[in-house]
């Protein structure tokens, strides 16, 4: 009996109470966004780029982004998909590294992008103070890579970003 009102008061203590609020905020916090990794295809005129893309696809997924990871290899992103094409509108709260944020429409054409975003370091009470950067026109994906890779390929608005017919499916 003992050792079960023990627990109760560290599970209540430590995770902020059975009702698990504080345990999804601190998993949410310090997880990776792992959906799945696939292969993302970016077609130029006279080039194509494969990256290896996790995707952020359920509220959480695209609440937490790319929050809290301190590198990225340089062929990798995080796609955020949509249910449908709308201004979007990102912020690099709690986001670590600089990035560059690539806006398609449903169709795959890049119509937006953001290079060489840096991110917030502003203290948790004062992050409502970070910039905000929405996209030009309506987007229903959102691609996130390393500062500096838009420019290195090139990519201009109109280019085409091709999902792979696996992750097409799970859409």
């Amino acid at each position: 009996m003992i050792f079960l009102v023990f627990f109760i008061l560290f599970f209540e203590v430590w995770f902020g109470g059975f009702g698990s609020a504080g345990l999804q905020a601190d998993l949410l916090a310090h997880s990776p966004v792992r959906t799945s990794i696939s292969e993302l295809q970016i077609a130029l005129k006279d080039q194509q780029h494969t990256f290896q893309v996790d995707v952020a696809r359920t509220d959480a997924e695209l609440e937490k982004g790319l929050m809290y990871r301190t590198s990225m290899p340089a062929d990798h992103g995080m796609l955020f998909v949509f249910k449908d094409d709308a201004t979007r509108t990102f912020w690099m709260k709690n986001t670590l590294i600089p990035l560059d944020m690539i806006f398609a429409d449903a169709d795959g054409k890049i119509t937006t992008i953001l290079t060489n975003v840096p991110p917030c370091k502003l203290p948790e009470n004062q992050s409502r103070n970070c910039p905000v950067y929405p996209s030009q026109k309506p987007s229903r994906y959102v691609l996130e890579l390393n500062a500096g890779i838009s420019d290195q390929l090139g990519l201009r608005n109109g280019d085409q970003l091709f999902l792979p017919t696996s992750l097409k499916e799970i859409l």
